[in-house]
């Protein structure tokens, strides 16, 4: 744009100049698109469309930006292009929880079964052994893993050990009492 500038002093002297001045639009700058993402999943965020950026709150000054939220967290990219115009952008990263897999250990009568039982009801399961339900019945010892994936897309492993202890064995033990006595349970 062209402007005309006229400076007149106290004696009533003029002069006049014509002056251009430019405009710059401010930079596109772009913080990437909204995230979502598991509990302890870094992210990497990536600037554009400027020259040099700043990171709130993180306050890096890199174009990219690694955080590993644990909340759902609001970023805010500063950007600066070649002729000091500034302008921002914001990016979301939401945070889904990971189910939570604590299952107690297992153990085994012979010739019995137990049940174990992954929690987080409405979710998907995968087990070493193949099957696909939240609880499954297991008759036999080992370690058993199972993927359990929540319907917000968020995985987690558990894992349980189920123990077949030692055969036990009863001895019967006959005593011979009189009548009117009593007898002692621990020898």
């Amino acid at each position: 744009m062209d402007y005309l500038l006229t400076v007149t002093d106290l004696n009533g002297c003029s002069d006049t100049e014509s002056v251009h001045v430019y405009v710059h639009a401010r930079p596109a700058v772009n913080a990437g698109p909204d995230r979502t993402v598991c509990s302890g999943t870094p992210v990497v965020l990536t600037a554009s469309g400027a020259n040099s950026y700043l990171w709130i709150p993180e306050g890096s000054s890199s174009p990219m930006l690694l955080t590993n939220p644990t909340a759902d967290m609001t970023q805010v990219l500063v950007g600066t292009d070649i002729y000091g115009c500034v302008n921002y952008d914001t990016v979301h990263v939401a945070v889904n929880p990971a189910p939570n897999v604590n299952m107690l250990p297992g153990f085994l009568c012979q010739g019995s079964s137990t049940v174990l039982e992954a929690g987080n009801p409405g979710s998907s399961y995968q087990w070493t052994n193949g099957q696909t339900t939240q609880t499954i019945t297991v008759n036999m010892s080992g370690n058993f893993t199972v993927l359990v994936t929540a319907p917000n897309g968020c995985s987690a492993l558990g894992n349980v050990a189920v123990a077949e202890p030692g055969n036990l064995q009863a001895f019967p033990v006959v005593r011979e009492i009189c009548a009117g006595q009593t007898v002692d349970r621990k020898s």
